[in-house]
């Protein structure tokens, strides 16, 4: 077991410029052809690694997506394996048509693509089409089994591989998708309900549980859980899949986040409570899992900045005044030029100060904050009069 050298693959490189085939379909086709040849030469073996996706597609140039839509159509004929956090590996010795057998050919389970592939397989022998029929929109497929229109895309991308479908020109040079071989369901493909297939059987719904399990047993309401990409490395997944996860939690309301170094904290379980429209760390009503999840006092950093300019420009301002610039709010409050800049608008926005441009340009004091402290309005003067 070795890793392949990009430059193992710098030969008789694919012509995207003399053909109208899609860039992906051009590469799934080089690639086929250079591991058959490696292959037979012994120069590569079953279990050795090809190159990054990303050096891949600098070879190629083209995008990293279009290497690996090619690498995907790859896997289903059987040529690779991948795993994630691991790499994309070769499957073996290919039969004359190019397909792995079945005991050498991986299978990715449980995924959208292969959920909705199903789906769609199902949705031909319901609406009881004959080899040669036109299929339906993939925007239609997608509406109809409810998923989204790129994995409706791919599904059938993989389904022409597959030789049951094949896309060809329809009137006005539009491209359809037509039925070209008989629909043969599995035991297995029967049992699938398009109801329920691509929202109930994927790895974001199965890491789902477990993640919400991890949660509840190891930390307390209010407490920080760890990062996305630290729980990715704890569950061995990609970090989209995690960031799906944690955005499903937070609608049941698990657990709230906030952007930036704030974080993500656990909120407890409360279905179907009544909950605020509010961030849990912003003022009004919560609920009790709300109010103990809340930490004290907890502001962003701009909010903290608006409070002391606010004092700042109190004790040492008048109306018309003005006040020091961002560089220099920055050095006084020890902050960053972005906090003090995104404070600066947003008491700009509530009329407190207003900026000026030009030779006397600057920021003034429109009018000075009010002392009470639950009141948030504030009258704004008009500038030609300051």
């Amino acid at each position: 077991m070795k890793k392949i050298s990009i430059t193992q693959l710098n030969k008789n490189l694919p012509d995207f410029k003399n053909t109208s085939d899609a860039k992906d379909k051009i590469i799934l086709k080089w690639l086929r052809e250079w591991l058959n040849a490696e292959l037979e030469a012994g120069r590569i073996k079953a279990g050795d690694f090809i190159p990054p996706k990303n050096e891949i597609a600098q070879l190629l140039g083209v995008s990293a997506a279009t290497v690996q839509n090619a690498i995907r159509y790859a896997e289903d004929l059987g040529y690779f394996q991948s795993k994630q956090r691991v790499g994309t590996r070769v499957s073996g010795i290919l039969d004359a048509e190019g397909i792995g057998s079945e005991n050498k050919k991986f299978q990715k389970t449980d995924t959208k693509k292969d959920s909705a592939k199903i789906e769609i397989k199902n949705l031909i022998v319901e609406l009881g089409l004959k080899v040669g029929a036109k299929l339906p929109s993939s925007r239609i497929i997608a509406h109809s089994i409810g998923t989204s229109h790129n994995t409706v895309r791919l599904a059938l991308e993989t389904l022409v591989l597959e030789g049951f479908l094949v896309q060809k020109f329809y009137k006005k040079r539009e491209k359809s998708w037509f039925l070209h071989s008989p629909i043969v369901l599995s035991a297995k493909e029967k049992r699938f309900q398009s109801s329920n297939i691509v929202t109930s059987r994927t790895l974001c719904k199965k890491l789902e549980g477990e993640l919400k399990n991890y949660i509840v047993n190891n930390f307390k309401i209010g407490d920080k859980i760890p990062t996305n990409a630290q729980l990715a490395r704890i569950f061995g997944v990609s970090l989209k899949t995690v960031n799906d996860c944690l955005k499903s939690l937070q609608k049941t309301g698990l657990v709230a986040a906030r952007r930036g170094q704030y974080g993500t904290f656990f909120l407890g379980k409360h279905i179907g409570d009544e909950k605020s429209e509010k961030s849990i760390f912003m003022t009004g009503r919560k609920n009790e899992a709300q109010t103990q999840a809340q930490p004290q006092n907890f502001q962003y950093a701009w909010e903290k900045t608006i409070l002391q300019i606010k004092k700042y420009i109190e004790k040492k301002y008048e109306v018309g005044d003005k006040i020091p610039t961002i560089k220099e709010f920055a050095v006084i409050f020890g902050a960053s030029t972005n906090t003090v800049r995104h404070a600066i608008n947003q008491l700009c926005a509530a009329g407190i100060l207003h900026t000026q441009r030009g030779k006397f340009g600057g920021t003034y004091i429109a009018e000075l904050p009010d002392e009470t402290p639950e009141t948030y309005k504030w009258l704004a003067l008009n500038p030609k009069q300051v």
